[in-house]
């Protein structure tokens, strides 16, 4: 399913729950942030952590950019990160997704 102007809800749900079997339910709760990237600056000593964090981190934002429509995918350019592209989503369809539901209850 890709997410449109009108799937608010049900896209997240799907796709919460794919992430949260997936174990990276971290990486979109802002609980997993960035690790630094070397441990030593002067030696360029490289972090593991870090190699980790972004392969996952990427392997996310590959799943979230596949499940959006293309008109969707211009309002998330530019972000680097899972937790930005999922906060950025968030902010522009969940009021108007609760609205929605307001709406039809009330119809009911």
């Amino acid at each position: 399913m890709k997410l449109d102007n009108g799937n608010y809800l049900i896209w997240k749900n799907q796709l919460l729950n794919v992430i949260i079997v997936n174990g990276l339910d971290d990486f979109i709760d802002g609980s997993r942030p960035c690790p630094p990237r070397f441990l030593d600056l002067q030696q360029q000593i490289l972090n593991l952590e870090y190699s980790v964090w972004h392969r996952y981190n990427r392997l996310l934002m590959s799943w979230l950019y596949a499940s959006l429509s293309e008109d969707i995918m211009t309002q998330i350019v530019g972000y680097s990160t899972a937790v930005e592209i999922w906060n950025a989503l968030n902010q522009i369809y969940s009021a108007s997704s609760m609205a929605r539901v307001t709406g039809l209850r009330t119809k009911l």
